[in-house]
């Protein structure tokens, strides 16, 4: 885990895959019941007002997680997901 985030972390995240922008940013009410609706893998959708707020929540979980996260990615599996 980085110590430090560069300011557009968040963003640059979507180009390798994140989604957090695309599926969890600013999305309204209706747009998240329909996405329930349509995914069988999920069951439950959510929102950030915005990329500021996400970046803010994100990070600070991350840090707070840190040595954890540190442990999973030396134990886990070649190809593992969180």
């Amino acid at each position: 885990m980085p110590t430090a985030f560069p300011a557009d972390w968040l963003q640059a995240q979507e180009a390798f895959g994140g989604h957090t922008v695309a599926r969890h940013v600013g999305k309204t009410d209706e747009w998240l019941v329909n996405r329930l609706s349509k995914s069988s893998r999920i069951s439950a959708a959510s929102t950030y007002p915005n990329a500021e707020t996400a970046t803010t929540h994100i990070q600070a979980a991350l840090t707070a997680k840190t040595a954890m996260l540190n442990q999973w990615v030396r134990d886990a599996p070649a190809g593992a997901t969180l």
